[in-house]
């Protein structure tokens, strides 16, 4: 039987943290959250996604987690174990929590508009459900502002391989060329119906945001926040 050393963990030898979203698509930025959920919690993390039936998703759930295991298996802990990755559905997220029985949950902020966001939103998770703490980890300013509608609204136009894959993993661009790649002209026999169809999306920069649209980019005042 292999012995496996103890791992100093600051926030409890068997403590669980739960890291949930909706990884459409996963990006850089969840990897990075990952890596370092793994770091503080010796390899107790759960990544669970978050199932909205009023959401569209342009991937399927199925899909999702094959991509989540596929990305965060390289995220090992000292034992070499991946962290576990699972789904819930119609739940507040400090009750899945609670049922899987997560003391803590990691949420990322990248700029102010999420901090407001994210205050609010663990208010709210103390209130009920007390006993769960939330930790907040701020990526590094290159992944700031990178997030899954920001990537799928760089889909699109002539180069945009090489733009997105500074953002995802080579399985998710594999992925999105796959679901969201125009055919060749003329293969379907119709000019039109080749033709993708990218949502919208938006990011802020200083003095208002930038709106993502059939790859082409407006800079518009005031103020916007983007989706994880």
């Amino acid at each position: 039987m292999i012995q496996r050393k103890e791992k100093h963990n600051p926030f409890g030898k068997m403590s669980r943290i739960l890291y949930a979203g909706t990884f459409d698509p996963m990006t850089l930025g969840h990897v990075w959250m990952i890596k370092h959920g793994v770091e503080l919690t010796g390899g107790h993390l759960t990544i669970a996604i978050g199932v909205n039936p009023a959401k569209k998703p342009l991937f399927s759930l199925e899909k999702r987690l094959e991509l989540l295991r596929a990305v965060s298996k390289e995220c090992r802990d000292d034992y070499g174990a991946p962290p576990e990755v699972t789904s819930y559905e119609n739940m507040f997220l400090v009750n899945y929590a609670r049922q899987i029985g997560a003391e803590y949950i990691l949420r990322g902020i990248r700029n102010q508009a999420d901090a407001k966001d994210e205050q609010a939103m663990r208010n709210i998770n103390q209130d009920l459900a007390p006993e769960i703490q939330t930790i907040f980890l701020m990526p590094p300013r290159e992944l700031c502002e990178v997030s899954s509608s920001f990537v799928k609204g760089l889909v699109g136009p002539e180069g945009w391989r090489d733009v997105v894959s500074r953002y995802v993993s080579p399985e998710v661009l594999v992925a999105l060329e796959e679901r969201l790649d125009p055919k060749p002209p003329g293969t379907c026999g119709s000019s039109s119906c080749c033709a993708p169809s990218y949502p919208p999306t938006a990011f802020p920069v200083k003095g208002g945001y930038v709106l993502v649209e059939g790859g082409k980019a407006t800079v518009v005042p005031g103020s916007g926040r983007h989706d994880s």
